[in-house]
This record gives structure tokens, C-alpha cells and sequence, in this order.
């Protein structure tokens, strides 16, 4: 399943195989999680495999034991509970690796949720590599504080004002609503889930940047790895 958010991504071919975790109890609950394996051996490649699979895991038994826990208790539920992961590689070489799931969800309720995790894995050394939390992109702290709070903060603004069609409350983003991202050839997109800045009603948000706008804020190795 393709959203309008992955088809927007670059993407960079990878050698990988996609991989699936699922279960399904007739007309209980259903679960399907994908991830990819990459076959290289790089320490970038044994660590983005290493999160991909533990990422899916706990997904799955989470919600697993979450439906067998309330239907042994109730026995049945108006609909048929689902879980759905899907990933979308943005980049994948052996310095970066860069993916985001978009996650489909239903366990009552007025409607399905939707919800993205993004796992960037870089390579630190010749056989080091760190995952990257949205704090790791920056030069510094003050870099981070200021491209959070200004920068990226008034591009999702700008965007709010053109879904409401007027003026919204000034947002400042907080570090927690700036978790999913993808580094790209072209730059970084950041994504925004639905009730992360907005209702529910105005979906998910994503901010594109090319590496010449990021420049004066994150790390140069990062635009030199993509392009590997």
C-alpha cells in the first residue's frame, strides 16, 4: 500500500529482501508487518536489519497479545481488528540506510488510525554505524534549537494555514513531534502524523528540504553519504 507520502519520497534502489510477519484469526484480527533484509555486510546493513526486525517485532506482538487479550475477554467486536506496516526505503548504501513504515490500524473505535516510524541508521567508521534520532542530524544544539523552533516550525505552519484556509495558532515544534524523518538524495523529509500538528481531519504533514537549505544546520557527512 503506496501513500501519497511514500510516492513523494525519492527513492534509491537497494538490494534487500522484504520480509513479513502475519497472523490472522477469522473474524477476530489480522496483522501483516513488513521489513526489508539487506544482504550487504556493512555495519550500516547488519544494524538497519538488526532495527527493521525488532521494530516489526514488538509491533506485532503488541498488537497481537493486545487482540487475543480483549476477545478471549469479549469474545467478538463489531469489525474485524487489523494492523498493517508497510516500509518505504528512502536511501540505502553502505553509509546510510533510511526508512519509514507507514502503520494501518484498527481496534475499535470511530476509524482506522494511520501512524509512520522512521529508523535512519549512518555509518560512524569503517565498521561502526549509529541509529540517527532527529537530534544527531544537527551540528550542534543550538543548530537543532534553531532550525526546530524557526525554521522547520514556519514550514509546517505555512502548511496548516493553507489546509484551514486561515490563520492557525503559531506552532513551535518540540523535539518528540519531530521523531520521523527520511534522509533522501535530494535533502530530508520530515513527516508529520495525523494529530501530531493538526485533527485528524487535516491527515499527515511532510516537509521536504534540499541539502543546500539544510546546510548552515545539520552535518556535512550526511548529503556526502547519500549521494554514495
Amino acid at each position: 500500500m503506496l501513500t501519497a507520502v511514500a510516492a513523494a519520497l525519492v527513492l534509491t534502489p537497494a538490494k534487500y529482501t522484504m520480509k513479513t510477519l502475519a497472523v490472522k484469526v477469522k473474524d477476530q484480527y489480522e496483522a501483516k508487518l513488513q521489513y526489508p533484509e539487506f544482504s550487504s555486510k556493512s555495519a550500516v546493513a547488519q544494524l538497519a536489519n538488526k532495527e527493521a526486525l525488532k521494530f516489526v517485532k514488538s509491533q506485532f506482538g503488541e498488537f497481537e497479545q493486545f487482540a487475543k487479550e480483549f476477545f478471549s475477554e469479549e469474545g467478538n467486536a463489531p469489525s474485524e481488528w487489523y494492523h498493517e506496516a508497510y516500509p518505504t526505503i528512502s536511501v540505502a548504501n553502505d553509509s546510510v540506510i533510511s526508512i519509514i513504515w507507514y502503520q494501518y490500524d484498527y481496534s475499535g473505535g470511530a476509524h482506522p488510525n494511520r501512524f509512520y516510524t522512521s529508523r535512519t541508521v549512518v555509518s560512524t567508521g569503517k565498521d561502526s554505524a549509529e541509529v540517527f534520532e532527529f537530534k544527531d542530524l544537527f551540528i550542534n544544539e543550538s543548530a537543532e534549537m534553531v532550525f526546530r523552533t524557526t525554521v522547520l516550525s514556519s514550514l509546517v505552519e505555512k502548511e496548516r494555514t493553507s489546509r484551514m484556509g486561515e490563520p492557525t495558532e503559531m506552532l513551535t515544534l518540540a523535539p518528540e513531534q519531530c521523531a520521523d524523518f527520511v534522509l533522501t538524495p535530494s535533502g530530508i523529509a520530515f513527516m508529520f502524523q495525523p494529530y501530531a500538528v493538526g485533527s485528524y481531519v487535516e491527515g499527515e504533514y511532510m516537509v521536504k528540504m534540499k541539502w543546500s537549505e539544510l546546510s548552515q544546520y545539520v552535518k556535512p557527512m550526511l548529503s556526502k553519504a547519500v549521494q554514495k
